[in-house]
């Protein structure tokens, strides 16, 4: 039998509450924010279809097999999932950027293409992001 699962706080309003103000992501993994706060969250607009469409009709995405070179990370990979490459955009525009591998789209998805953040977290790998105890 599982264990029930402890009340925990949310990511983003920072209120302690019990686990059923929470969605499930898996069955048994939990999402970070709580119900209330992501119905009130504006989602993050997705490419509208037409947009996608003709843009895979002039680039179309690479295929499994295919080399695939990252302009972000400036690695090449050779594609073994239909994950691996992801048409990344802009999220406040819905604007299509181009090609990038899905580690890269994941880090910048989870900066929320915040640049000022980017920015810091640069800061932070340089060792020169000051602060205070």
């Amino acid at each position: 039998m599982a264990q029930e699962a402890k009340p925990r706080i949310c990511k983003e309003c920072g209120q302690l509450k019990p686990i059923d103000a929470f969605e499930r992501n898996r069955p048994d993994v939990w999402r970070s924010e709580c119900k209330e706060c992501r119905k009130n969250s504006k989602p993050f607009p997705s490419i509208p279809n037409k947009a996608k469409r003709e843009y895979e009709a002039k680039h179309p995405k690479p295929q499994i097999g295919d080399e695939f070179y990252c302009r972000v990370c400036e690695k090449t990979i050779t594609i073994q999932t239909t994950r691996d490459v992801n048409l990344d955009h802009d999220h406040q525009t819905g604007k299509i950027r181009g090609y990038i591998c899905n580690r890269c789209n994941t880090g910048l998805g989870n900066f929320r293409d915040n640049i000022s953040h980017l920015k810091r977290a640069i800061q932070w790998l340089k060792g020169t992001l000051s602060f205070l105890f």
